[in-house]
């Protein structure tokens, strides 16, 4: 939680939400809470509980803030009103008795449509506080982090071991304990040379899922209409990839990223940026498939013009 405090009275006040954690489809109730421990009483606050304008497509208010707590008095009025659309609330409240202490203001609900690779964030802003001095403190607002978690899926390759200037048709993975409908990434390449289309269906994918693939901007689209589930735990598709003439130990890597996986819900799923870092082989100079000496030994003779390739 990154909490900014003013000065009420001789005390420093706080209104901030806990950072938190939630499933995707999971609705968990969230509480914006008060820190005013030794200082004045308060007679009328009021602030926003804000959903971030770029975290509305994975949080939505499943509820508006209801008083709970600190405010749970008879004399209290309490409202709440959605002045800028359903990812905002105003909450104000007011006594005619000075509140003191801590505790719990409001509460209400925050539901997950679908998880974020990054940290999301949720704001308590423009916080108003009267003591009924005639002289109102305003706290800065604060931010809370909001993580959405993910699913156990994970995405591997083999065959990622090159020689430069070589051509091999690599196979992925995905690798999960939960059922998935469709698969979208992006693509980019060091020192890698994707060949878009050789990028192909194999297994059970090539009877069920359509691929849809933008060489431009290196996007893949695995879906199917009906929701049919990807084949898991068994290699998925391929694509042919060329290692560069020139590249230097551990320079080839393949980055897959904005990787998103869809369920038969349509609930899409985020998993974190996938790096394969291919590693460098050594030459197979005579063309036998091995790796040994006798490529050495060819290779010498080559160089010596006893043999001509």
């Amino acid at each position: 939680m990154i909490a900014l405090a003013a000065v009420l009275g001789a005390q420093a006040a706080s209104l901030f939400i806990d950072d938190f954690s939630i499933n995707v489809n999971e609705t968990k109730t969230v509480e914006v809470k008060f820190d005013n421990t030794g200082g004045n009483g308060v007679k009328v606050m009021m602030f926003y509980v804000y959903i971030e304008s770029n975290a509305t497509a994975y949080l939505e208010f499943a509820s508006a803030p209801v008083k709970a707590g600190l405010t749970n008095k008879s004399d209290i009025i309490f409202q709440v009103s959605q002045p800028e659309g359903t990812n905002m609330y105003l909450v104000s409240f007011s006594s005619n008795a000075p509140i003191t202490g801590s505790g719990v203001v409001a509460s209400f609900k925050v539901k997950c449509k679908r998880s974020s690779h990054i940290p999301l964030v949720m704001s308590v802003k423009n916080v108003y506080l009267d003591d009924g001095s005639g002289r109102p403190t305003y706290l800065q607002n604060t931010e809370t982090k909001v993580t959405t978690l993910s699913v156990d899926a994970m995405i591997t390759a083999d065959n990622m071991t090159f020689t430069n200037g070589q051509t091999k048709k690599v196979k992925f993975t995905l690798n999960s304990s939960t059922p998935f409908s469709s698969l979208f990434f992006d693509l980019s390449a060091s020192n890698l040379s994707i060949e878009y289309s050789s990028l192909a269906l194999i297994g059970n994918a090539t009877n069920t899922h359509n691929l849809t693939v933008n060489p431009l901007n290196g996007s893949v689209f695995i879906y199917n209409s009906t929701n049919t589930p990807l084949p898991l735990n068994t290699p998925l598709f391929e694509m042919k990839i060329t290692a560069s003439t020139i590249a230097q130990e551990y320079d080839y890597a393949l980055l897959m990223k904005d990787i998103n996986l869809s369920d038969a819900s349509a609930i899409d799923y985020y998993l974190p940026d996938h790096l394969f870092t291919a590693t460098k082989q050594g030459y197979d100079v005579n063309g036998d498939g091995k790796i040994n000496v006798s490529d050495v030994t060819a290779l010498i003779n080559k160089i010596l013009g006893v043999i001509s390739k």
